[in-house]
């Protein structure tokens, strides 16, 4: 896998840090892909198996080694302490466990860096599609693929009714499962198509890529988001919280899309 650079020393070693990182992953998930052991239930009832445990401890060594000060958030160790203050990496190993563990070919792995509450490096890759897409604040987003480097950016849909949008629903039920159905048919009444996949981080590369039009999600982690909402950023949308406010990986819920039919979007979704 090619190594991209931006013309900033510091930040290049992040990225290239996730980069490696990212490449001994993609041979934990090739690996296992449809000869899954060992899957089990956690307690909000997301599955994990050992290709999320195995590439968790790929990443984990690897950002440790290189960057032994800055703290881990991942999601299945947990938050892991260094001395740094103000900097941690969110790692999501493989997300789109289900899907992964009924072989539908829609998942992938998620590596951010934040520093001061801002995520400064992104990098979403996925094996099946043969695509990584990485980030670089102030640097743009990009797509690597086939060896060559493609700026991302979003669409220029205007209209919710032209628009391609996706969601995803929480695993445990309850009021907020509730209130999404509610939300989504909504967007299946007013916008051209809905998606469901699986998997936010791809999902929110597509939007960055030009490839959906906006999407929105309660009960998201750090892990899920880190990484894809500063391709979005870097690729000219715009993302919110339920609140209308200015999106962070830490906030409940996300609704970003190409920044056209964003109030459309907020209309619909409220301050779910």
């Amino acid at each position: 896998m090619k190594k991209p650079s931006v013309n900033d020393k510091k930040l290049n070693s992040f990225l290239h840090a996730a980069f490696e990182a990212t490449k001994g992953v993609r041979k934990v998930h090739g690996h296992y892909f449809k000869k899954l052991m060992h899957v089990q239930n956690k307690r909000d009832l997301s599955l994990v198996s050992e290709a999320d445990q195995k590439s968790e401890m790929i990443i984990r060594k690897i950002l440790r080694k290189k960057f032994p000060d800055i703290n881990i958030l991942g999601e299945e160790g947990g938050f892991e302490r260094h001395s740094s203050k103000n900097a941690r990496w969110l790692i999501d190993p493989l997300d789109g466990t289900t899907n992964y563990v009924h072989g539908y070919p829609f998942f992938c792995s998620s590596i951010a860096l934040e520093i001061n509450g801002v995520v400064q490096v992104g990098v979403v890759d996925s094996i099946i599609f043969k695509k990584t897409y990485w980030a670089v604040r102030d640097h743009g987003a990009y797509l690597l693929e086939r060896n060559q480097n493609k700026k991302l950016s979003v669409s220029k849909i205007k209209k919710l009714k032209d628009a391609l949008v996706a969601t995803g629903f929480l695993t445990y039920g309850g009021p907020e499962i509730r209130s999404q159905i509610s939300i989504f048919k909504k967007f299946v009444e007013s916008a051209r198509g809905v998606r469901r996949s699986g998997s936010a981080a791809l999902e929110l590369c597509f939007l960055a890529e030009g490839l959906l039009d906006g999407f929105w999600e309660a009960g998201l982690k750090p892990w899920d988001t880190g990484a894809a909402s500063l391709m979005i950023h870097e690729a000219g949308g715009h993302i919110t919280n339920r609140k209308g406010q200015e999106f962070h990986p830490d906030d409940f819920a996300i609704l970003a899309s190409n920044g056209k039919i964003h109030k459309e979007l907020s209309n619909l979704v409220g301050r779910y």
